[in-house]
């Protein structure tokens, strides 16, 4: 579920200073279970599943990114708190538009993007996260 912009820009985090001058584009609420520890640990992000190159990982935060002649692009993944004593995963996308077609670009794809790419990708992360979950609880006794 796309959630507001400021769900990004009002917690203190590590992204804000590795990618300041990128501007948050979407943030998205992502259906995963876990908390501080779990990017670190046996289910954590798989980078065959994402088509960016990892740039930092802490266990809260995970960012990626692609950059390319139109774009340059950070996907950033953390650990939020839930308001019930517990945490949710939250997908936020920062961009860094190229010059003027690279504004055109996004504001072409931008309707594509929340309609088809961005909840699929986030679909994508919850079934993943669940199947590897599913595969650790049956290796657990």
């Amino acid at each position: 579920m796309r959630i507001p912009d400021t769900e990004h820009t009002k917690h203190a985090r590590h992204i804000h200073e590795v990618a300041p001058g990128f501007r948050v584009e979407d943030v998205w609420a992502l259906p995963i279970p876990g908390g501080p520890g779990d990017l670190l640990a046996h289910r954590g992000p798989d980078l065959r599943a994402v088509p960016f190159i990892s740039v930092f990982q802490t266990d809260t935060e995970w960012a990626t990114e692609m950059a390319n002649r139109t774009v340059h692009t950070v996907m950033h993944i953390a650990w939020v708190p839930d308001g019930a004593g517990g945490h949710r995963g939250q997908m936020a996308v920062l961009v860094k538009p190229n010059g003027l077609l690279g504004r055109a670009y996004m504001l072409a794809i931008r309707p594509f993007r929340h309609l088809i790419v961005d909840p699929a990708l986030v679909r994508k992360i919850g079934r993943g996260w669940q199947s590897t979950e599913d595969q650790n609880q049956r290796r657990s006794p």
